[in-house]
């Protein structure tokens, strides 16, 4: 049976370009080093070197290659929970990759989902709270641990008022907020969107638990072999931090302002 276009408005069918890219990962502070270590085969678990991992049963993670205190300011690190600094420094470099877009706020969203969000500060305020009181607590407590986070720390930066949304729905987050930005613009919606994932909670907690529930590789010898996903020796998945973003714009917009595509987005769906 064939389909009708003659009631789909035309922007439901106006291909959907991918015209910028940021990372910072544990492989590179940014994509163009991340790409090039992924081509060499390299790896980027790493022995967990902080004294709280000594009595763990898991002392490896895929840790950052650059710390964000060496590209943020640091006033502005100071008021932003880790999880909100990788997303913010992959944000900035989609950004500028993509040429920084001449598009009307009310015509640009952001989509950056997030499995914890800030889990790092509220874990940190409450061990403060528990030893030195309500008066210690950092007035920006609350900001820094809202799962919300990142995409609004962005969508403030970039001056976006066509939504700032967050997907939490662990692993798959970063990719449903993709799908959710091609949406978005196919809906009418928004002409660009900043999309991506962002994690940053390598810590006690989440390992302990990972490590009771039996998920995580407990390789601590050879980290550089524990991530074996479809190995027959797998013994579980390796936590890491970083973030990822994409820019998306309307095959229109994008052409009309020549910018450089360097993918289209086909298709998402989530079941």
């Amino acid at each position: 049976m064939g389909t009708d276009n003659s009631r789909t408005p035309a922007h439901a069918l106006e291909p959907v370009l991918v015209t910028g890219l940021g990372a910072t990962t544990p492989l590179g502070g940014d994509v163009p080093s991340t790409w090039s270590a992924m081509l060499a085969g390299e790896g980027g678990i790493r022995p967990i070197e902080a004294d709280w991992a000594a009595g763990l049963p898991i002392r490896i993670a895929g840790q950052l290659a650059v710390e964000p205190s060496e590209v943020l300011d640091r006033v502005q690190a100071r008021r932003l929970d880790r999880c909100e600094q990788v997303a913010l420094i992959a944000a900035r470099e989609a950004w500028a990759d993509a040429g920084a877009p001449e598009v009307d706020g009310e015509r640009l969203a952001v989509v950056i989902g997030t499995g914890t969000g800030g889990a790092l500060t509220m874990l940190g305020q409450d061990d403060v709270l528990e030893a030195s009181g309500v008066r210690k607590v950092s007035p920006h407590t609350v900001p820094m641990l809202m799962a919300n986070g990142p995409a609004a720390w962005v969508s403030i930066e970039l001056g976006a008022r066509a939504g700032a949304h967050t997907p939490v729905s662990a692993c798959a987050s970063g990719a449903e907020a993709i799908a959710l930005g091609l949406d978005l613009i196919r809906l009418g919606r928004a002409d660009v969107v900043v999309a991506g994932g962002a994690e940053a909670c390598v810590c006690p907690l989440p390992l302990a638990g990972f490590a009771q529930a039996r998920a995580h590789s407990l390789r601590n010898d050879e980290p550089g072999r524990a991530s074996r996903p479809f190995d027959v020796d797998r013994d579980g998945f390796v936590i890491g931090e970083g973030a990822a973003v994409v820019v998306l714009e309307r095959a229109g917009f994008a052409a009309a302002r020549r910018a450089r595509a360097h993918a289209a987005l086909a298709g998402a769906a989530v079941t």
